[in-house]
């Protein structure tokens, strides 16, 4: 009588733990707008996607009952693969050692540090952008700190392109939606003498044919007066050139834990020491809690991910390489 009690149990708690999973596997396909049934073989592809999900959703469970400063949480990537992640970075490898010290600069004003500064909310920060599956956050992580500093200059909002880098730059570093580098994004512009708006040169996520006019004055944008980068590894002269020119472009390396952040500090050692493999947008500083330093950052993968877009990353340690390669652009 005893084991038939357990046996029942038993398959009552099974039940329940089955409902539970089906539950929340319908709920993210609801929240995501996610629909197999458009694809071939419509069954197998959701059992596969759905593999894949409770693989994600017991890693984050994981995480977040232990005592980690951030926390993650689902998204439209929880039911893709790793392959398919890797096509939301873009960042190649950077020029050489040579260049990148010729190129160092120290920000001009030694004035006294603010303990915080963010653009995040700024008039001249256009709103969060989504590359989509195109290797080409260098394009956008080249363009939102032009578009600040011309916005700054010219008391004017302008959306600038990222597509025409993606469609024109044939840079030696860079390679439209199979990844680039911001800084020889710069030297493009300078050399074609501008960029051109996003609403003359809206972003596709593929590379097309160039369709850049330089001629046409209606055409461009914003141009590009001078760049470089600033001293690597030192955290306070980030902060001073985030005053001097605003928002830095940058390197990091991406990890798997970073797809699926959603609040407080970043520090995941996984990161550290690691190549960088995808370009963002540092907008600010601060202290989390009054505990930890970080960088406010600012992604390109749309305001679903993370914190509506962007994430706090650990500052003054070089987290995930993200103050190996800062650098600013100034427009004309």
């Amino acid at each position: 009588m005893k084991l038939l009690l357990v046996f029942l149990v038993s398959l009552f708690v099974i039940g329940i733990f089955c409902e539970d999973k089906a539950s929340s596997w319908n709920e993210y396909k609801r929240l995501h707008n996610k629909d197999y049934n458009e694809k071939l073989d419509a069954g197998k592809q959701e059992n596969v996607r759905k593999a894949i999900f409770f693989q994600r959703d017991a890693k984050i469970k994981v995480h977040n009952s232990r005592k980690f400063s951030f926390r993650l949480g689902h998204n439209e990537f929880s039911d893709r693969t790793d392959k398919e992640l890797a096509v939301l970075l873009g960042i190649k490898s950077p020029p050489s050692p040579k260049l990148q010290k010729s190129m160092t600069v120290f920000p001009k004003r030694q004035t006294r540090l603010p303990d915080i500064l963010n653009y995040r909310h700024s008039y001249c920060l256009p709103p969060i952008k989504r590359q989509g599956s195109c290797g080409s956050c260098w394009a956008f992580t080249a363009i939102t700190p032009l578009e600040f500093d011309r916005c700054r200059k010219k008391r004017s909002y302008s959306i600038l392109s990222e597509q025409q880098l993606v469609d024109c730059d044939t840079n030696s570093t860079n390679y439209g939606c199979q990844g680039g580098w911001y800084v020889t994004a710069w030297s493009y512009i300078q050399a074609v003498n501008g960029s051109a708006t996003g609403f003359c040169y809206p972003y596709e996520g593929t590379r097309n044919t160039c369709k850049f006019c330089p001629e046409c004055k209606s055409m461009v944008g914003a141009k590009v007066s001078s760049f470089g980068y600033v001293q690597s590894k030192n955290a306070t002269a980030m902060q001073l050139a985030l005053q001097e020119y605003g928002p830095l472009a940058t390197a990091m390396a991406v990890v798997g834990s970073f797809y699926y952040y959603t609040d407080g500090v970043y520090d995941d050692e996984a990161c550290d020491n690691l190549p960088v493999n995808h370009g963002v947008v540092i907008v600010g500083y601060g202290r989390f809690n009054d505990t930890i330093d970080h960088w406010v950052v600012r992604n390109t993968w749309g305001t679903t991910w993370g914190d509506q877009g962007y994430i706090l990353i650990q500052r003054g340690v070089n987290k995930c390489s993200i103050e190996t390669y800062p650098a600013f652009v100034v427009s004309l």
